[in-house]
């Protein structure tokens, strides 16, 4: 099993629980009478704002955020008092169109979000409309992994999945936890053990439990299996002698350890091992994947 080390869990650590960054942008007049289409993020992917219609009128006040990879994150006016935040593309408005704007503070040189992680306390409605309508995008459940963007006043940009697909709007800052995992109603499944007994099992767990929430922000744990035939095969591994060992099988909602490629984010069977001198106490010695 692939075992991260130290230094990559602080640095990972250090990311997660920087504050994002303050979305400042000034108000734009753009030459009139011209229309681009608006995304709810930086890529078409994310879908149209506007139930699938959405697009900007150059003819209105503009308020530009900054880009991210040929993407400009604006504010535009829909009506009167009626603005909503979206993403146009450098492709549809003209090279070079966005060079004057700043790299947004969420992003890093090389192209890759930065990840700044957490986790949503309660089930909530994204929006691109924050304070004003607060008109819904797509509700995030409870526990959902997300990005932490950018702030606007008492809002939080976000980015998370629902439904497996990739969303991005904004939520109230203070639902937001970015300095736990999220472990609320996590099931557990042990089976008919023989090696250790339930009792065992579960302080094994409990330990596990303690070290997502304390030191994994952004992480949710949807359930912890215990598998004694699997974890009995592998745990020799890593039982040093003298010591006894057990893995623990999770599921996690967590955004960083997401396949592209795959979709999704929940990591399935993520591995934790615990190992202790029998009789004493469970201590986590590793995690990842073989």
């Amino acid at each position: 099993m692939r075992k991260i080390c130290s230094v990559l869990l602080v640095l990972m650590l250090l990311f997660s629980c920087a504050l994002a960054e303050e979305l400042a942008g000034t108000e734009e007049r753009w030459t009139p009478n011209k229309y681009y289409p608006v995304y709810q993020g930086p890529g078409k992917s994310y879908g149209r704002s506007g139930s699938g219609k959405g697009k900007v009128s150059t003819n209105g006040v503009i308020i530009p955020y900054g880009q991210w990879q040929g993407w400009l994150l604006i504010s535009y006016e829909i009506s009167a008092g009626h603005h909503r935040f979206g993403w146009i593309s450098e492709a549809d408005v003209g090279p070079g169109a966005f060079a004057g704007y700043a790299e947004l503070p969420f992003t890093k040189a090389s192209g890759d979000m930065d990840y700044r992680l957490g986790v949503l306390t309660e089930a909530y409605p994204l929006t691109d409309d924050p304070g004003r309508t607060n008109s819904a995008v797509v509700t995030l459940a409870a526990g959902s992994s997300v990005h932490c963007l950018g702030i606007y006043d008492v809002w939080m940009l976000v980015e998370g999945f629902a439904d497996g697909k990739l969303a991005m709007g904004f939520v109230p800052t203070e639902i937001v936890d970015r300095e736990h995992g999220y472990i609320l109603g996590a099931e557990r499944i042990i089976g008919q053990p023989v090696t250790y007994t339930k009792k065992e099992i579960n302080a094994a767990m409990d330990v596990v439990e303690q070290a997502i929430y304390a030191d994994w922000p952004g992480t949710h744990l949807l359930n912890m299996k215990y598998d004694e035939i699997r974890s009995n095969e592998e745990a020799d591994w890593y039982a040093d002698e003298g010591m006894q060992c057990m893995i623990l099988y999770c599921d996690l909602n967590d955004i960083a350890l997401y396949d592209y490629e795959i979709g999704g984010a929940v990591a399935g069977d993520y591995e934790y091992v615990v190992r202790r001198v029998p009789g004493g106490e469970w201590e986590l010695c590793n995690w990842g994947y073989r």
